[in-house]
């Protein structure tokens, strides 16, 4: 290999590295909580235990907070149905219906966006290890109130 061979190839990896580091920069996805921070958190705001939120069981309150993590872990951590489903002891079946079911039932309901977002919140204070008071969702009186 020739020096203008050299200078060209160095110039190649060095602009290869570059494109690679920005391409890294744009499409990082930056996680600011887990699969586990969110079950937590869905313990902490609805009062009910990981046993029950895991059963078989298949009142109501118990389907609605399972549709719910699924379909937070599939839009914010961006996780495909088959691994959630892994995680939460389901079929990617099951995860894919509660998805569909979720948003036909509260695709445009106020209350359930805000006790969404309430439980993304104690899921990020989890993640980050700050303490998370037990204050059921019923509790609070809005969302917006508990933003620092």
């Amino acid at each position: 290999m020739n020096n203008t061979e050299q200078v060209i190839d160095t110039a190649y990896q060095k602009n290869f590295r570059d494109e690679q580091r920005e391409l890294k920069k744009r499409f990082t996805l930056v996680r600011k909580f887990y699969i586990a921070d969110l079950i937590k958190a869905t313990e902490i705001a609805e009062g009910f235990s990981s046993d029950e939120l895991f059963s078989e069981l298949r009142p109501r309150h118990f389907s609605h907070a399972r549709w719910r993590i699924y379909y937070i872990a599939q839009t914010r951590l961006v996780l495909s149905v088959s691994h959630i489903g892994r995680l939460m002891h389901r079929d990617h079946s099951s995860v894919m219906y509660g998805i569909k079911k979720y948003l036909e039932l509260f695709e445009n309901d106020e209350e359930e966006t805000a006790r969404r977002g309430y439980i993304k919140f104690l899921a990020e204070k989890i993640y980050r290890g700050e303490p998370v008071t037990k204050l059921l969702f019923s509790e609070t009186t809005t969302y917006a109130n508990l933003q620092p």
